[in-house]
């Protein structure tokens, strides 16, 4: 059985999401599913990707910064 923890929100958003599970097109049964499902999109479409990006730039900014310094060393 997976360990689970208990998160806050806004009524107002809780509100929101009783109606998108109220509403059987959407396809979720309850509001812990439909949460479980946006917040593994959000990691999946925004958050990851960002932190893969951010860690090209950092290894691109290292490579360009060792040549800089390689090629102005030899003046």
């Amino acid at each position: 059985m997976p360990n689970y923890t208990t998160l806050s929100i806004p009524y107002a958003l809780r509100r929101e999401i009783d109606q998108v599970v109220t509403d059987r097109r959407h396809g979720y049964a309850t509001p812990s599913e439909f949460i479980k499902e946006a917040v593994r999109l959000h990691l999946e479409r925004v958050v990851r990707p960002n932190l893969e990006g951010m860690l090209i730039n950092r290894i691109e900014a290292a490579v360009y910064r060792q040549r800089f310094e390689e090629l102005f060393h030899e003046f």
